[in-house]
């Protein structure tokens, strides 16, 4: 009689990691927006620089500044680049509170807070391009 045995496959990759991250965006237009900003991820004891870019259609009024730090999950360091999607929520009138969760197409997840200072009416990051500094 043969005996079959169990395995157990894995939810998620075993090899991913959660890397530190901070990053500060300035964001403003009128209907179409830009966005550009920099920052760092630090995974370990190694440090990565960040740039930060992207446009956006939509309704879109003001001009505001974020300064975020929170934590991205991934599999390998250069999977932090890609474009971001997902749900952030604030309203900037010289100063505020600011939340959101993004992922891009490689499987990176990143969970960022912080604060912004300006007049925005939408300062959501899906769309921002994120690049390593070479």
């Amino acid at each position: 009689m043969n005996r079959v045995r169990s395995v157990t496959i894995p939810h998620g990759p075993a090899n991913a990691m959660t890397c530190n991250v901070s990053i500060e965006v300035v964001k403003g237009g009128f209907i179409v927006g830009l966005a550009g900003g920099s920052g760092t991820m630090t995974c370990g004891d190694k440090t990565y620089q960040l740039e930060l870019g992207g446009i956006k259609a939509g309704l879109l009024v003001g001009i505001a500044k974020a300064n975020l730090k929170g934590r991205v999950v991934l599999n390998r360091v250069s999977d932090v680049e890609g474009t971001y999607a997902g749900a952030g929520a604030g309203i900037a009138v010289a100063g505020g509170v600011k939340g959101v969760a993004i992922a891009n197409q490689k499987g990176a997840k990143m969970t960022l807070s912080g604060t912004q200072a300006g007049l925005m009416g939408d300062l959501d990051l899906s769309g921002t391009v994120v690049r390593l500094k070479r």
